[in-house]
């Protein structure tokens, strides 16, 4: 008897068979790969087309953001209590949706003025505000000095701070994100002070007592008189830089310090886009004492 599997007919047709499956999957794959980098290249291109409409969308947000902040300030000499602006801040587009923010800056410290000198030839006020706010939102104080090293232009160490010049900018911040870069400072710390400072460049710009927070109030002053201040402006907010400076007088027995003010030039203004799943956001500082406004700071992202 004849054994089969010895048949090179029937070991011919298995090869064959072998082939044409090897084949067909093969081209099953070829197949899928093609229809998934079709379906890959077509969501590219519709969520970029989505992208450059929410960016869009929130351009035009920003523009009227801009528009809001200078008309507020000259047809009403507009002054609030608080850090955003009270305006309707979300607009339902055809499109999509736009989501809109303003935020006074002028009620933060600003860190380009870190370097600055009393007639003492003494740390400036936003030194020394610094520090104190950084001990009481639970950082290092030293970050003050790391932080004033890096960005002024003198090559020299703030109390002799160890490698705080290494690598520093030494000249002014553009944008709080920068703080990032400075070595020595933890993440954390950063995160934890960026919503009580801002980075101006103007380096006389004084700090809005209508919109400061207790706890940038309370590095300037000492926290009774932080807590009359943020009484007096929940009662009625200070009217002008007179009123504010009565305020002192009256009730703190002081002259109002050069850095207190009643107003705000400047403010941040975050515009948001959404298309679909997309979402925009535009970070701008604009300074609405200028005529035609100025922008300090753009980021898109």
């Amino acid at each position: 008897m004849r054994n089969q599997s010895n048949n090179p007919a029937s070991s011919s047709s298995g090869t064959v068979l072998l082939v044409v499956l090897l084949a067909m999957a093969l081209m099953s794959a070829f197949v899928v790969e093609f229809a998934y980098g079709v379906y890959v290249s077509i969501s590219a291109i519709h969520n970029r087309a989505e992208s450059r409409k929410a960016s869009l969308l929130a351009r035009s947000s920003l523009s009227m953001g801009a528009i809001i902040a200078r008309e507020l300030k000259q047809r009403w000499d507009y002054r609030y209590i608080g850090t955003s602006v009270p305006i309707p801040n979300q607009f339902n587009e055809e499109a999509g949706e736009v989501t809109l923010k303003i935020e006074d800056e002028m009620g933060r410290l600003n860190l380009n003025q870190l370097d600055r000198l009393t007639t003492n030839n003494q740390p400036g006020h936003v030194f020394t505000a610094l520090v104190k706010l950084c001990g009481r939102i639970g950082i290092p104080a030293e970050t003050a000095a790391y932080i004033r090293d890096w960005m002024d232009p003198d090559g020299l160490p703030t109390n002799n701070l160890r490698d705080s010049e290494e690598g520093a900018k030494n000249a002014k911040l553009w944008s709080v994100n920068e703080l990032y870069s400075i070595p020595h400072l933890k993440p954390e710390w950063i995160d934890a002070l960026i919503p009580y400072v801002t980075v101006i460049s103007d380096t006389t710009a004084a700090i809005n007592m209508n919109s400061a927070v207790k706890e940038v109030l309370a590095s300037l002053v000492d926290d009774s008189q932080a807590n009359e201040l943020i009484t007096k402006r929940m009662e009625s907010p200070f009217k002008d830089d007179g009123a504010l400076n009565a305020f002192f007088t009256n009730n703190l027995n002081a002259a109002k310090p050069e850095w207190a003010t009643a107003s705000s030039n400047y403010f941040r203004i975050t515009a948001s886009g959404r298309v679909g799943g997309i979402n925009r956001i535009i970070d701008v500082v604009v300074n609405t004492g200028q005529n035609p406004y100025r922008i300090e700071y753009w980021r898109e992202y």
